[in-house]
């Protein structure tokens, strides 16, 4: 599926728009750190539906790594 243009995200490489093999590395290895700590909260709080959370990893961890702009260290900014 192709998004419209307008929908996608501003890629990090101006060259042809796709991500790097060390980016791309980064970033599942990033999803399956996620996917470890839902998988251990759900755990200890012996209850909870992971399903949801496990299916949208790539989309939010993609999100939070290379379109969004936060800084956690300064909240209020």
């Amino acid at each position: 599926m192709v998004l419209p243009s307008k929908l996608r995200a501003i890629p990090k490489n101006p060259v042809n728009g796709s991500l790097t093999a060390s980016e791309n590395r980064e970033l599942k290895r990033v999803a399956r750190c996620v996917r470890r700590d839902i998988l251990l909260t759900t755990f200890a709080a012996n209850a909870g539906h992971p399903g949801g959370s496990l299916s949208e990893t790539e989309i939010l961890v993609s999100l939070y790594q290379r379109v969004l702009r936060h800084d956690p260290g300064s909240p209020d900014w």
